[in-house]
């Protein structure tokens, strides 16, 4: 055993991040950890590389109590770590940025010591033909390999990997998944996040599950695929997730019991964090597929063709899979398929999470146009800085509460969130 988790509990104000949450995890095995978006997976991650401290319960590292260990000092134990949204230092090359990671990691190696494990490293990951360009001028397929890259120059015995899948095409995933195998095999511990289901079952040795911050769930992929309340958890339940309290008023009337095909019946429609495409389906059938609403049976075709006025690429695409596609492009796909459904309000959850700058901007840009179109949009959004810009209202959420609201642009000169989101 490497790594033991006992009674671990978190909460931000009256939210419980995770809840009494224990583990144990063997050396030189992938543990996955899945569950629906707000579960409590990254939480839980940031307590075991130190950035949060658990009210309660405790962390143990090779039997020893970490805890309350400040996490450069979990770094210097060999705990290592991706994140979900990367951010190399784009001004230094890739070969720089490796170093980094040898520098500051469980060895504190000097210049010419971390010159020589980075190249080790690159080589490794399949990063070798782009030693020597600036991180910034990279796409994010090889962005997710530096991430990956510079936690390993720590040379850690564990490494912790949030969702280095997201926004991969296919062939892209299979490429990263192999690196993560020779990782294992190298003798290092794998805990990793993902949503990519069948992704984590091919390579994980246990996975645990986590929903609304608590455990529900742990074994072998089989064990955890088959378990009623993990089919629950991500299927079963029809509202997607109660509220407790209060109350989701939509056009005069009240939601928050309604399950979730009601609420699209009514217009309510989604366009999910990850784009959940059907792969193997072209993208015509996607497109269907957010067509099959009573209220869009005689808007078919004028749907339709304002997709593909939107999105003319598409119409060029019809016919290939979905998953061929590349990132930007299943964006689109997935927003097309949205507007088939005729909505009344259009929900995003992170368009941006995984593409590149410029495609970024260009998903902006269509939500933008989409605002001009007279569609009303609620954005859920990571970039602070593009979001505001377009956005007519603003809220601010910490610790799921929120702390400011107001217009998008006065939100975006506001001091508090220029130095929290912004970096500036």
């Amino acid at each position: 055993m490497i790594l033991k988790g006992v009674d671990l509990k978190l909460s931000f104000g009256g939210l419980v991040a995770v809840n009494n949450v224990s583990f144990e995890i063997q050396e030189k095995t992938i543990f996955g950890i899945i569950g629906p978006n707000g579960a409590g997976k990254t939480t839980l991650f940031n307590i075991i590389s130190g950035v949060y401290k658990p009210q309660s319960g405790s962390l143990y590292f090779k039997d020893k109590d970490i805890t309350k260990l400040a996490p450069y000092k979990r770094a210097r134990l060999g705990i290592a770590r991706t994140h979900q949204v990367v951010k190399p230092l784009g001004e230094l090359t890739v070969f720089e940025n490796v170093m980094v990671g040898a520098c500051f990691g469980k060895k504190n190696y000097n210049l010419k010591q971390a010159q020589k494990i980075a190249l080790d490293v690159i080589n490794f990951v399949g990063l070798s033909t782009k030693m020597f360009n600036l991180a910034s001028q990279l796409n994010v397929a090889f962005k997710k390999r530096l991430e990956l890259a510079r936690a390993l120059a720590n040379e850690p015995e564990i490494i912790l990997l949030d969702e280095v899948l997201a926004g991969l095409n296919p062939k892209e995933v299979d490429g990263m998944l192999d690196v993560i195998l020779k990782i294992k095999q190298n003798g290092v511990t794998i805990i990793m996040i993902e949503h990519l289901m069948h992704a984590i079952m091919k390579v994980s040795d246990v996975i645990m599950v986590l929903d609304s911050g608590e455990k529900i769930a742990q074994g072998s992929p089989k064990e955890v695929s088959n378990n009623t309340k993990v089919i629950e958890a991500y299927l079963g339940d029809p509202s997607i997730i109660p509220t407790k309290s209060g109350s989701i008023i939509f056009k005069g009337t009240d939601i928050s019991k309604l399950p979730a095909y009601e609420r699209a019946q009514l217009g309510v429609i989604m366009v999910p964090e990850g784009r959940l495409l059907f792969g193997e389906m072209s993208v015509l059938e996607n497109l269907q597929m957010g067509a099959y609403l009573k209220r869009t049976k005689d808007k078919y075709k004028q749907n339709l063709d304002f997709v593909f006025s939107l999105f003319p690429k598409l119409s060029q695409r019809i016919n290939q899979k979905a998953q061929s596609l590349s990132g930007g492009e299943q964006q689109m796909v997935a927003i097309a398929r949205g507007l088939m459904a005729n909505p009344e309000i259009l929900i995003f959850d992170e368009p941006s999470l995984g593409l590149s700058p410029k495609l970024t901007i260009e998903v902006f840009t269509i939500i933008k146009n989409l605002k001009e179109e007279g569609i009303a949009m609620l954005l859920v959004e990571q970039n602070a800085h593009l979001s505001l810009a377009i956005s007519d209202s603003a809220y601010v959420l910490s610790e799921g509460r929120v702390v400011l609201e107001g217009a998008g642009k006065d939100l975006l000169e506001d001091e508090s969130v220029k130095k929290a989101f912004l970096g500036i």
